[in-house]
């Protein structure tokens, strides 16, 4: 049976509703991490609620008093190298003993240094392999799971269409493999490494610039996205409808994101992988746009980005509406059967020109006002100038 590894907004309601949505027990974990720790993770401390350690502890026991797992994220690739001083390992070990003292069941990683530590100093949590360790191989995953001893490893999303590497990765390692299900990326993002990075000291709280920082890549990412509709289809995502093709190769679960949806959204997405269908467009249900009010997301921007020594304040105004909703529209009912070109290995992964099967289909699924494309290009073309040649950073 395929299981689900929901993200938390460590909002106590998701917890009920889960329970009300999940009668047969799919959701078999909830993961989660603080805005900011030592380690640091996937997301900057901006985009995610604030919690304190009270509040996260309270609802990572009603997690497990609802009879789920949790799965706490460690999931920077990068610790600055502070993992190999004094100062590191005392902050590293006291991280992973307060969640032993909460009994969380599992941790996340992407540093394999991490890995090894937490499988020797700390065997008692289920240890699993993120998405940012960029497993996509088999001998990678053997590599995990071999020698750092992993228990699960979510395989990178560039290769969640290849069937053919999927099998072969099946076949030749002994653990839980995981794929996030409705992750909006690029196909073989360029910006991935250095992105991973970037969100790894923008949520890590010792960093210097304390969660600073202008997210250039997902700035890039959703131009490319917005502005090439066949960019859109060829992104990671897998649609509700697909899921039992990766449960006959063998995935054993799916990750559900993201840890900065308010609860509907998160419940949203969440009902429709249970009941594998989805009545809508795909575009909403992958971007994940939360409807804050603006007052609240000027608040919360003045706190991360008011800081004139970094930042020309007075031109951050061009960084406001980049991240609204574009507008696209993706008719779910139209890709019905788009799988199965995968499926059957009819995709040529190395030579997308050679293919254009996502060409075609995104003529015939994606929908983006005329107008709206040329004001998002502009708004796009211009932010992106603006801080490629440094204008951002200028008072003069």
């Amino acid at each position: 049976m395929l299981t689900y590894s929901v993200a938390t907004n460590w909002d106590d309601n998701l917890i009920e509703e889960i329970r009300i949505l999940d009668r047969e027990h799919k959701v078999k974990e909830v993961f989660g991490k603080l805005a900011k720790d030592f380690v640091g993770g996937g997301r900057p401390t901006y985009v995610l609620p604030a919690v304190n350690k009270r509040k996260a502890a309270n609802h990572i026991r009603a997690v497990k008093n609802a009879g789920r797992k949790f799965n706490y994220l460690l999931n920077a690739s990068c610790l600055d190298n502070r993992e190999f001083t004094r100062t590191g390992q005392k902050e590293i070990r006291k991280l992973l003993s307060w969640l032993d003292y909460l009994q969380v069941d599992a941790v996340t990683v992407a540093n394999p240094y991490l890995g090894y530590l937490i499988k020797r100093q700390y065997p008692r949590f289920k240890l699993c392999v993120s998405v940012s360790a960029f497993t996509d191989s088999v001998r990678k995953s053997k590599f995990w799971v071999e020698e750092i001893g992993a228990d699960r490893i979510t395989l990178w999303e560039t290769i969640n269409r290849n069937f053919p590497l999927l099998r072969k990765i099946r076949s030749q390692v002994n653990c839980e493999l995981q794929l996030l299900a409705n992750q909006l990326c690029l196909y073989q993002c360029p910006y991935t490494i250095y992105h991973a990075a970037f969100v790894s000291h923008a949520s890590q709280s010792q960093h210097s610039l304390k969660g600073f920082g202008i997210d250039w890549c997902l700035i890039n990412c959703r131009y490319k996205l917005f502005s090439q509709p066949e960019e859109f289809i060829k992104a990671t995502w897998i649609r509700p409808e697909d899921t039992g093709c990766y449960e006959s190769t063998g995935i054993n679960s799916f990750k559900i994101v993201d840890r900065m949806q308010d609860t509907r959204n998160l419940v949203l997405v969440l009902k429709a992988y249970l009941d594998r269908k989805f009545e809508g467009n795909l575009a909403d249900f992958m971007l994940h746009i939360n409807k804050v009010p603006r007052r609240q997301l000027f608040l919360k921007g003045l706190k991360f980005f008011f800081h004139p020594l970094h930042i020309n304040v007075f031109k951050l105004g061009r960084l406001r509406n980049l991240f609204s909703n574009p507008g696209i529209s993706v008719d779910n009912r139209k890709l019905d059967g788009f799988l199965d070109y995968f499926f059957e290995n009819k995709c040529k992964f190395d030579n997308c020109q050679g293919c254009n099967y996502c060409r075609i289909v995104s003529e015939r699924v994606v929908k983006i006002d005329a107008a709206r494309k040329e004001k998002i290009r502009e708004s796009y073309t211009g932010v992106i100038e603006s801080i490629t040649k440094g204008d951002l950073f200028r008072y003069f």
